[in-house]
Protein backbone atom coordinates (compact mmCIF):
# COMPACT_ATOMS: atom_id res chain seq x y z
CA UNK A 1 0.00 0.00 0.00
CA UNK A 2 1.35 3.37 -0.96
CA UNK A 3 1.84 6.16 1.74
CA UNK A 4 0.95 9.19 -0.58
CA UNK A 5 3.30 10.89 1.03
CA UNK A 6 5.52 13.32 -1.81
CA UNK A 7 9.51 12.24 -2.39
CA UNK A 8 11.36 15.63 -1.40
CA UNK A 9 14.76 16.76 -1.68
CA UNK A 10 16.72 17.10 1.85
CA UNK A 11 19.56 19.52 2.41
CA UNK A 12 22.57 16.77 2.98
CA UNK A 13 23.92 19.20 6.30
CA UNK A 14 20.13 19.12 7.45
CA UNK A 15 19.58 15.10 7.03
CA UNK A 16 19.71 13.89 11.22
CA UNK A 17 16.58 16.90 11.60
CA UNK A 18 14.24 15.20 8.42
CA UNK A 19 11.37 13.40 9.87
CA UNK A 20 10.06 11.61 7.10
CA UNK A 21 6.73 11.48 8.60
CA UNK A 22 6.08 15.21 8.31
CA UNK A 23 6.48 14.77 4.46
CA UNK A 24 3.19 16.32 3.07
CA UNK A 25 0.84 13.77 1.15
CA UNK A 26 -0.21 14.41 -2.22
CA UNK A 27 -4.35 14.51 -1.10
CA UNK A 28 -2.56 17.39 1.15
CA UNK A 29 -0.70 18.89 -1.54
CA UNK A 30 -3.86 18.84 -4.30
CA UNK A 31 -6.45 20.44 -1.57
CA UNK A 32 -4.17 22.99 -0.58
CA UNK A 33 -3.60 24.28 -4.45
CA UNK A 34 -6.77 23.50 -5.25
CA UNK A 35 -7.85 26.38 -2.16
CA UNK A 36 -5.75 28.70 -3.47
CA UNK A 37 -6.38 28.60 -6.95
CA UNK A 38 -10.46 28.89 -5.74
CA UNK A 39 -9.91 31.89 -4.02
CA UNK A 40 -7.63 33.54 -6.82
CA UNK A 41 -10.40 32.04 -8.66
CA UNK A 42 -8.23 31.30 -11.95
CA UNK A 43 -7.54 28.22 -13.40
CA UNK A 44 -3.69 28.01 -15.17
CA UNK A 45 -0.88 25.69 -14.96
CA UNK A 46 1.16 28.94 -14.62
CA UNK A 47 -0.76 29.66 -11.51
CA UNK A 48 -0.83 26.34 -10.47
CA UNK A 49 3.53 26.11 -10.81
CA UNK A 50 3.26 29.50 -9.01
CA UNK A 51 0.74 27.97 -6.16
CA UNK A 52 3.35 24.71 -5.72
CA UNK A 53 5.74 26.86 -4.32
CA UNK A 54 3.23 28.38 -1.69
CA UNK A 55 2.32 25.40 -0.35
CA UNK A 56 3.62 22.81 2.03
CA UNK A 57 6.32 22.04 -0.36
CA UNK A 58 8.08 25.52 -0.54
CA UNK A 59 10.68 24.30 2.11
CA UNK A 60 11.70 21.71 -0.47
CA UNK A 61 11.72 23.69 -3.69
CA UNK A 62 14.09 26.10 -1.45
CA UNK A 63 16.45 23.16 -1.35
CA UNK A 64 16.13 21.99 -4.88
CA UNK A 65 16.80 25.84 -5.97
CA UNK A 66 19.50 25.89 -3.90
CA UNK A 67 20.86 22.76 -4.77
CA UNK A 68 20.35 23.58 -8.88
CA UNK A 69 22.06 27.40 -7.96
CA UNK A 70 24.69 25.67 -7.02
CA UNK A 71 25.38 23.43 -9.72
CA UNK A 72 25.15 26.75 -11.88
CA UNK A 73 27.37 28.56 -10.30
CA UNK A 74 30.67 26.00 -10.19
CA UNK A 75 29.54 25.56 -14.51
CA UNK A 76 30.07 29.41 -14.69
CA UNK A 77 33.33 29.24 -12.93
CA UNK A 78 34.46 26.03 -15.08
CA UNK A 79 33.24 27.90 -18.05
CA UNK A 80 35.36 31.20 -16.76
CA UNK A 81 38.57 29.03 -15.79
CA UNK A 82 38.64 27.02 -19.21
CA UNK A 83 38.03 30.78 -20.80
CA UNK A 84 41.13 31.88 -19.35
CA UNK A 85 43.12 28.44 -20.80
CA UNK A 86 44.66 29.28 -24.27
Amino acid sequence: MASGKVCVPIHPDHFDDFDPFTVPTLACLLKEVTELDNAMDIDTTVVKTTNASKSLLRPFIKVFEEFVNGIRREQRQLKEEMSMEF
